[in-house]
């Protein structure tokens, strides 16, 4: 969570071993682009390891529907293009 404004949306930018034990970690805030510096145990940087493994999940399923409705539409474009004669195989001549 960002110490600034609160947000949950604080993604590491830099990290590197600190010690055997420690995980020195840049952070950086996506709502309001605060910095800052921790250095925290292995067990904490686990935790907010698979935590950030979790929100990807979520991003890639949300970005994967995205993308599929994104190609339904322009297929349904294309469908209605191709039907109404709009379009033929000459408009998808390449280019010289």
């Amino acid at each position: 969570m960002c110490s600034c404004c609160r947000s949950d949306f604080v993604v590491p930018v830099d990290w590197e071993e600190a010690d055997a034990t420690h995980w020195w970690i840049r952070l950086r805030c996506g709502e309001c682009g605060h910095v800052r510096e921790v250095t925290v145990a292995d067990v904490v940087a686990q935790r907010f390891d698979h935590a950030l493994e979790a929100s990807m999940v979520t991003l890639r399923s949300a970005v994967a529907s995205s993308d599929r409705k994104g190609m339904e539409h322009d297929l349904d474009t294309l469908i209605a293009a191709l039907r109404g004669d709009l379009i033929d195989a000459s408009d998808f001549e390449p280019c010289d």
